[in-house]
């Protein structure tokens, strides 16, 4: 993981990880479950 859990206000939650090749990743969830 390059950051890990966050708020992104009323959208919701998201982490940002590092796929194989070094691109950056951005998993988004509207809860924090």
């Amino acid at each position: 993981m390059q950051e890990g859990i966050h708020s992104i206000g009323p959208h919701g939650f998201r982490a940002v990880a590092l796929d194989s090749e070094g691109n950056r990743v951005a998993l988004h969830s509207n809860t924090d479950a």
